[in-house]
């Protein structure tokens, strides 16, 4: 058993790191430059350089200087600023909330002459001031629209918070400035659509995705079978002189060539082999560069796994893309204690076999913990998935990707070799890359030209990796009955608003009036029935639109008893309805239906003779000659031991 080792943090030039003024590591991967402001911006105090995130084939570099003026409390929201960004910020992100900065809280400062004010200030008399300068109006008409104004207002508390919780500025706070929850709550927000596929497109993606990764690893084992049946007649011709002769011996001599020849160098080219080779298997309907597909994955190969793991794991495109190998981790659940079973793999790790990680005590349950990190929201994904070897399953997903790309990352180069999704292409440096290049912040053109050479050979409709997220997270509203907290905690938000917000599709809100309808429609159900019809105790087994307790109803809006189009009001009289059905096998169903019986029973002392007899006595007779007869032995067994409220008297 081995513990979970704790990561370093990224060792680069480490005479310019800026490390936090609480001790933290919230900088680790900033360097900031802090010289006088006289030729380059590199030079240039209140600019900053992200080498790990890359915008047009360069380092990002974020220009602050426009909180030079503030000579007191600029410092303090520049730390604060980059503490939200984090030490790899998406550069769109950066930018925008570098404009709400900028935009917001510093032009305010500037145009009220407050260039000078500290801290302490700030935080007692400014923020009302703020919000009244925010809400300024030319010609009767606000200079900025609410939206604008409520994203520049809640970024600067944003930035106050970070700000607050730094063990420098807080000394310097007398007390946390006040602000509001939101100013503005009725302002429209304009939130971009999430598509999400339908149930069909969905179904087909997952088949597929399938099919491809059991054939690849019939094919993969194919090829293992003839290097492991080649070691055997080596060692038998080297013991006694005998060697096993085969139909297939040349197809197989070339393969064995091929796959020497590519494990010394990934980027040989096809045209480095005989052209007899090409001849002899094209009779086995296979080609080099296919074979070299089955040794070193390709881009198109690896599309049916980013598919299923981002199903899986509900995880944004750019995330499932740029996962690395230390993301993933085997846990055993003992008490209240979590076992971490396979340390973080690491490119250089001797001890590295590219096998799964493997279960040491079978008579625990294991989940793989998945911990991709998320660059929007500056934070790690954390989702547990139970373990089996369904080719579906992200730890055997995970296990054959270790095995298939562990040759190939020992050609590879830092930045590359501890990504999860690698391949060999003759486009890059070492003929090895990634979908997400060396910053994490891009997704390439190849992850796109590969997706769509998947759609075409499936001959699926058009359809891209950000849309799998949404349509998970539907697919969670849809089997907890829209719990929202349940699709939040799937989406790893931390705020339900973000889910609602974003998540919540047009099929979910229908699926909502349609939960609202029917609850409605049993309220007025249960009102016109003086209460006899109440299915808010009913166990979950039971029909709870069926009118009678214990049974089902092929469709409670066609009874012949009520009106069409409304609520079936028929109480007790399913048995003796072409709608009605109960479970036969079920102990419950089976007490509810003898309490029934038991019901019309007394009813026939209270009620009109000829009422009974023309209502009740063939539901009776169905009960007596058809149902309860049909129940199970054990059904009718374990039912006398149920204990059931008294059955409402039929009317």
């Amino acid at each position: 058993m081995a513990t979970k080792k704790k990561r370093s943090p990224t060792n680069f030039v480490r005479d310019k790191i800026h490390q936090g003024t609480d001790g933290s590591a919230d900088h680790a991967n900033v360097r900031i430059i802090q010289a006088v402001a006289r030729t380059p911006y590199e030079e240039t105090p209140f600019v900053v350089v992200f080498p790990a995130v890359m915008h047009g084939g360069k380092p990002f570099v974020l220009d602050l200087q426009f909180l030079m003026p503030l000579t007191k409390i600029g410092r303090a929201l520049f730390d604060g600023h980059l503490r939200k960004l984090g030490s790899r910020p998406n550069f769109k992100t950066a930018t925008n909330y570098t404009k709400r900065l900028r935009n917001g809280i510093v032009e305010f400062l500037n145009s009220e002459g407050l260039l000078e004010i500290g801290l302490d200030k700030f935080c007692s008399d400014i923020i009302p001031h703020f919000e009244t300068w925010l809400n300024q109006q030319k010609d009767g008409v606000s200079r900025w629209s609410e939206s604008t104004r409520a994203e520049n207002y809640l970024y600067v508390k944003t930035v106050f918070e970070k700000i607050a919780s730094d063990s420098h500025w807080k000394s310097s706070i007398p007390q946390r400035p006040r602000f509001k929850s939101n100013p503005w709550p009725h302002r429209t927000r304009s939130v971009k659509k999430k598509e999400i596929l339908d149930d069909d497109l969905a179904t087909r993606i997952r088949v597929a995705s399938i099919d491809e990764i059991v054939d690849l690893v019939r094919r993969r084992g194919e090829i293992q079978r003839i290097i492991e049946e080649d070691e055997v007649d080596s060692n038998s011709k080297k013991n006694d002189g005998y060697h096993t002769l085969r139909r297939d011996r040349e197809y197989e001599k070339i393969v064995l060539d091929i796959y020497r020849e590519i494990l010394k160098s990934p980027t040989i080219h096809s045209d480095c082999f005989p052209d007899t080779y090409r001849y002899i298997l094209s009779k086995y309907n296979t080609t080099i560069s296919e074979i070299r597909g089955l040794i070193f994955p390709r881009p198109e190969g690896l599309v049916p796994f980013v598919l299923l793991m981002a199903l899986a794991l509900s995880y944004n495109a750019s995330t499932v893309l740029d996962a690395r190998l230390g993301d993933f981790t085997v846990v055993r659940e003992l008490s209240s204690y979590l076992v971490f079973f396979n340390d973080e793999p690491q490119p250089d790790d001797e001890n590295e076999s590219g096998d799964a990680p493997e279960a040491v005590d079978d008579d625990i349950e294991a989940d793989l913990l998945a911990n991709a990190f998320k660059p929007r929201s500056h934070k790690r994904q954390p989702v547990y998935i139970p373990i089996d070897n369904e080719p579906d399953n992200p730890y055997f997903m995970y296990g054959y990707l270790l095995n298939w790309t562990s040759n190939l990352r020992s050609f590879s180069y830092f930045g590359v070799s501890d990504k999860l999704f690698i391949f060999s292409t003759p486009k890059s440096k070492n003929g090895i890359s990634s979908f997400t290049g060396l910053d994490g912040t891009a997704t390439p053109q190849g992850w796109a030209d590969a997706l769509r050479r998947f759609r075409e050979r499936h001959d699926l409709e058009h359809f891209t990796l950000d849309m799998l997220r949404p349509t998970s997270l539907d697919v969670t509203f849809e089997e907890f009955n829209g719990d929202i907290r349940l699709a939040s905690i799937q989406g790893n938000h931390t705020h339900i608003d973000t889910t609602s917000r974003s998540y919540r599709s047009d099929a979910e809100k229908k699926r909502q009036y349609e939960r609202l309808g029917a609850v409605h429609s049993r309220r007025d159900r249960w009102r016109k029935t003086d209460g006899k019809i109440d299915p808010r105790d009913h166990p979950e087994e039971f029909d709870v639109d069926c009118a009678t307790p214990g049974w089902t109803c092929a469709d409670p809006y066609d009874s012949p008893y009520t009106t069409k189009g409304e609520l079936c009001e028929g109480y007790g009289r399913c048995p003796a309805c072409p709608l009605g059905g109960v479970n036969l096998n079920s102990p419950l169903s089976c007490a509810y239906t003898l309490g029934l019986l038991e019901a019309i029973d007394n009813a026939q002392r209270s009620l009109d003779p000829k009422t009974w007899l023309q209502r009740w006595l063939p539901v009776k007779q169905r009960l007596v000659e058809k149902w309860i007869p049909s129940f199970s032995e054990r059904a009718i067994r374990e039912a006398k031991q149920v204990d059931i409220p008294p059955m409402p008297r039929p009317e």
